[in-house]
């Protein structure tokens, strides 16, 4: 989760109504204590940013002795639950004893204020996000999240809103039954960097997703990937600073392809 500061810019004589990239900033060791300390048990090391996680995060699997949490440094900027607030949102992921992502704890997300944790999130899979900026001066995420399951790796795509009565909305959801499995007929999906683009000069940036959609028939598990056309898909959810749409052409293409939950 990371980016810059920020301010009004101008792009084709118009002034944005945020920027093109998210707003960053290292963690302060006091963050970083509050983030460890309200995740785990023990084992803290605020220096790496580890530490051993509680078992109340292990739900559906066994807690090994060997796990261990690890906080990204970096995190995003923003006044998510409320306008005007100065909040970081930091992330950090549940490892196994061999070092892996955990399949079922996966990645957790921190709202902070002033040094102390205003809210955790846990994420099904890794995830990394993006702020945009509200109508009501408070800001949201775009998030990606991957998770791997079944021979299948689905990827997410949705909005959070950080105030109060948090909650999501799923903008794209795709399944990739290549990545350990044997899906027949054989779907992949290469998905590029997220981006920002006012597409309709309303002073909003909006969603841009680059895909790379690959089928093809597989009874024997052998399909070779390299003679395989795939087919480009620009996808562009409009933002007016309240909610997320996709265009015509990109609703079509959703509903086309069955691409959401």
């Amino acid at each position: 989760m990371k980016k810059i500061l920020f301010f009004s810019m101008l792009l084709g004589g118009a002034v944005l109504a945020q920027p093109l990239s998210s707003p960053t900033r290292a963690l302060t060791q006091a963050e970083v204590k509050a983030v460890l300390s309200s995740v785990c048990d023990g084992k803290i090391d605020a220096s790496k940013g580890t530490c051993f996680p509680k078992k109340s995060f292990y739900s559906q699997i066994e807690r090994d002795p060997k796990s261990l949490f690890r906080l990204d440094q970096k995190a995003l900027r923003g006044s998510f639950s409320k306008a005007g607030a100065t909040q970081v949102v930091a992330s950090g992921d549940f490892l196994d004893a061999d070092g892996v992502v955990e399949r079922f704890t996966a990645s957790l997300s921190v709202l902070l204020e002033n040094n102390k944790v205003l809210r955790t999130s846990q994420d099904g899979g890794s995830s990394t996000c993006l702020v945009f900026a509200r109508q009501d001066k408070r800001d949201g995420l775009i998030c990606t999240t991957q998770s791997f399951g079944q021979g299948n790796l689905e990827t997410f795509i949705d909005w959070r809103d950080l105030g109060v009565g948090a909650k999501t909305l799923d903008l794209l959801y795709v399944v990739d039954n290549t990545a350990g499995g044997c899906g027949n007929p054989a779907t992949t999906f290469t998905i590029g960097k997220l981006e920002r683009k006012d597409t309709n000069n309303d002073q909003f940036a909006d969603l841009m997703i680059n895909l790379e959609y690959k089928t093809a028939p597989n009874p024997n598990c052998d399909v070779d990937w390299k003679k395989v056309t795939g087919t480009n898909f620009a996808l562009v959810f409009l933002w007016d600073g309240k909610t997320f749409k996709p265009d015509a052409k990109t609703s079509k293409v959703i509903s086309d392809n069955g691409w959401k939950l």
